[in-house]
């Protein structure tokens, strides 16, 4: 189960940076003096949000591991 904890934890802050830097992103776009950077940043935030659902979806099946790991111990 240490490894699970371990690897949920690891997800919980790389989502969290991840966010951070959408926001920072998102922020930043509203300053962007033209166009082409405005494009630019909500690519970049666009990239960001997906690599944020793959962090969740491996902070999900951490979480379903140690879910199960305490049900076995429970037997």
């Amino acid at each position: 189960m240490g490894n699970a904890r371990e690897r949920k934890r690891m997800y919980e802050k790389e989502t969290g940076e991840i966010q951070n830097r959408i926001d920072a992103f998102d922020r930043a776009l509203e300053q962007a003096p033209n166009l082409d950077t405005k494009m630019e940043y909500m690519q970049t935030i666009n990239s960001l949000r997906e690599l944020l659902i793959i962090k969740f979806e491996g902070l999900a099946i951490a979480s379903d591991e140690i879910i199960n790991e305490l049900e076995e111990e429970l037997k």
